[in-house]
């Protein structure tokens, strides 16, 4: 399978626009409350901007996902265009 690392946006159909984020990753990821689990030593200032993500996405009534498989690690943003914009 084959996969260009990067950033992609797209205006979806129904007014949302999809921001995802691909990247290669090695090992397995441990996930708590739907997000992975920072593999740092110091948890209070690591993975903080994905839990930032999350929130700013639900404060749009948006959703946010993280994926990882087949050593492809992946960061779904799905926000609908209508509210962000009257918000």
């Amino acid at each position: 399978m084959s996969y260009s690392p990067g950033i992609n946006y797209k205006d979806v159909l129904f007014s949302f626009a999809l921001i995802q984020i691909k990247n290669h990753m090695e090992g397995n990821l441990v996930f708590q409350n739907g997000l992975p689990r920072t593999s740092k030593r110091d948890t209070e200032i690591h993975g903080i901007g994905l839990r930032s993500i999350r929130g700013i996405a639900e404060r749009y009534h948006g959703t946010m996902t993280v994926t990882a498989e087949n050593g492809i690690f992946t960061l779904t943003v799905l926000l609908p265009l209508a509210e962000a914009a009257s918000a």
